[in-house]
């Protein structure tokens, strides 16, 4: 099993893939920017809860994040159509 873990550093924000636990090691592991890793899954859990699976878009998408998300508060205007459809 893998461990993932991010760069604290808002700048760099690196993903680091070790094949223990940050606890199982004998020196403290940090990123090469000098930043402390963080435990991965907190992210993995906030993002799973922000995706969205409408029918709107056939890809996994952020809520809202567009007009054809039926998640967005607006929804598709008239021009909208038009420029989609034509």
């Amino acid at each position: 099993m893998k461990y993932k873990y991010r760069c604290g550093r808002a700048a760099c924000r690196r993903i680091y893939t070790l094949s223990k636990p940050l606890s199982h090691y004998a020196t403290d592991k940090n990123c090469n920017c000098g930043g402390t890793l963080h435990d991965y899954s907190c992210d993995r859990k906030r993002n799973k809860a922000r995706t969205c699976h409408c029918d709107g878009l056939h890809f996994p998408h952020k809520k809202g994040s567009s007009v054809w998300c039926s998640e967005h508060p607006t929804g598709p205007t008239e021009a909208d159509y038009e420029e989609r459809y034509g």
